[in-house]
């Protein structure tokens, strides 16, 4: 499957709220399926700045996959950030997870952490 990975665009929410709605991805997440848009357009849509999000797309800009980068910004923890993924069940056994793993790791070294 051929993909490339570029940032989070507004456009992507729709599918990012299905994808995340799924039962087999809400179940791996704090999200239900019941999740409406603007509950993933609160989490996905605005950041503070220390925030990176990413995306992995196929053909027709299809979303694959999410990869979320987070800084801390309370000053006592601003030397870690959390990392989180998540994989379009059709896409997974891919490769999709590391690639989104891999530019996670690497962002964060241009983040000001």
């Amino acid at each position: 499957m051929e993909y490339r990975i570029r940032p989070l665009l507004p456009q992507d929410i729709p599918q990012a709220n299905d994808m995340r709605r799924d039962p087999r991805v809400a179940a791996t997440l704090t999200a239900l399926p019941t999740e409406r848009l603007e509950q993933t357009i609160s989490l996905l849509g605005g950041g503070e700045g220390k925030d990176h999000i990413f995306a992995a797309v196929g053909s027709g800009e299809t979303l694959l996959g999410i990869g979320h980068l987070q800084a801390e910004t309370l000053p006592r923890y601003n030397h870690k950030a959390s990392l989180g993924l998540l994989v379009a069940p059709a896409a997974q056994g891919q490769g999709i997870g590391r690639a989104l793993l891999e530019m996670g790791t690497t962002k964060r070294d241009f983040v000001d952490l």
